[in-house]
């Protein structure tokens, strides 16, 4: 199948994605046999910013949330979520379209499908490298200053979240299983949200571990949490293993400021523990987001 033609049924794919949830998003309420499902709609902004490895991504999304039961306001109620996302970063584009289950306050699970849009000629975007074996830290990744390719890339998402309450503390766990498409050279490519290598139709798993305990009570639902976490990726093919682990810090202030809502921001900061580029190095991860419509 030629590139042009695979191009052209990945935008088909993403289009009927996006008209399954637009359809999704104008109802005011759904139905399972009898009962009315109260919906509601958020439309919410954030920027994420990092530091070893680099990166920066702003993305701004809708979703619609049906509340199966319980307390429509409540975020401990089980729900029903479909949403849509449009993103920027210096090396691509990226559009998202995903569906979300929390059957209980302990459990979330999410089937996620992302179109990829390298930007390709002076910026940071697509790089090959010839082995798994390759090293891809930052001075090798400007070696490459000016072949970064203009290409297509895709992602399918299953990410379930674990909660569990012990006390003061909250015990959360987060899976990625992730399987990509990459159209450029290869044969092994820089992914740059988990900043490993991966082959075109290659995999990975990424889980991040965290204790978190209430540092701070607001007013509502403002708060400041705080705790250790510990992250681990693993690349299939090259078969690249990266470790690292660190404190972290999240915060929900209350009220607003226009037509600015729950203003929220994170951060992380901690030692690559395991990792063929920046082992025993530190890094950060930081970002700010806002809600301009819903609760």
């Amino acid at each position: 199948m030629s590139r042009r033609r695979r191009r052209e049924r990945t935008w088909r794919r993403l289009a009927l994605l996006a008209l399954a949830v637009s359809l999704a998003l104008p109802a005011g309420t759904a139905r399972a046999g009898s009962a009315t499902l109260p919906a509601r709609t958020t439309i919410e902004a954030d920027i994420v910013g990092a530091w070893n490895p680099n990166g920066l991504l702003a993305v701004v999304g809708a979703s619609r949330r049906w509340t199966l039961e319980g307390d429509p306001g409540s975020p401990l109620s089980p729900y029903l979520q479909a949403g849509l996302s449009l993103g920027s970063s210096p090396a691509y584009a990226r559009g998202s379209a995903y569906a979300e289950w929390m059957p209980h306050a302990a459990l979330q699970l999410r089937a996620q499908y992302t179109l990829y849009r390298y930007y390709g000629g002076d910026s940071v975007a697509l790089l090959s490298f010839p082995s798994g074996d390759s090293l891809f830290g930052d001075e090798e990744v400007s070696d490459l200053e000016g072949e970064a390719e203009a290409a297509w890339g895709q992602r399918l998402l299953l990410n379930p979240v674990l909660r569990v309450k012990f006390g003061p503390l909250l015990l959360r766990n987060s899976t990625d299983v992730a399987w990509f498409r990459f159209g450029g050279r290869g044969p092994y490519f820089l992914e740059w949200e988990y900043d490993t290598l991966l082959k075109d139709g290659d995999w990975l798993v990424a889980d991040s571990a965290q204790v978190l305990g209430k540092l701070w009570q607001g007013s509502g639902d403002a708060a400041l949490y705080g705790g250790p976490f510990f992250e681990i990726v693993h690349a299939g093919a090259a078969g690249i293993t990266q470790e690292r682990a660190g404190l972290m810090m999240s915060w929900t202030g209350p009220g607003q400021l226009g037509v600015l809502r729950r203003p929220r921001t994170f951060l992380q900061a901690g030692a690559h523990l395991r990792d063929p580029n920046r082992e025993g190095e530190l890094f950060v991860v930081g970002g700010v987001g806002f809600t301009f419509r819903g609760p």
